[in-house]
């Protein structure tokens, strides 16, 4: 989650929280806001961070 959030700062102008959930699995989700454009590029940021 650190790796993928700091891509996506780094990538685009963008704030990035991580979500924590409380549901039995306890998932957690990475939240990433701005204007459109901007999280669509952070998202392409982390998903080649990762090697998807």
């Amino acid at each position: 989650m650190f790796y993928a959030s700091d891509a996506a700062q780094k990538g685009s102008d963008v704030q990035v929280f991580e979500i924590m959930g409380s549901c039995p699995q306890h998932m957690t989700c990475l939240g990433i806001l701005g204007d459109a454009a901007s999280v669509e590029t952070a998202v392409q940021k982390v998903k080649m961070a990762v090697g998807e």
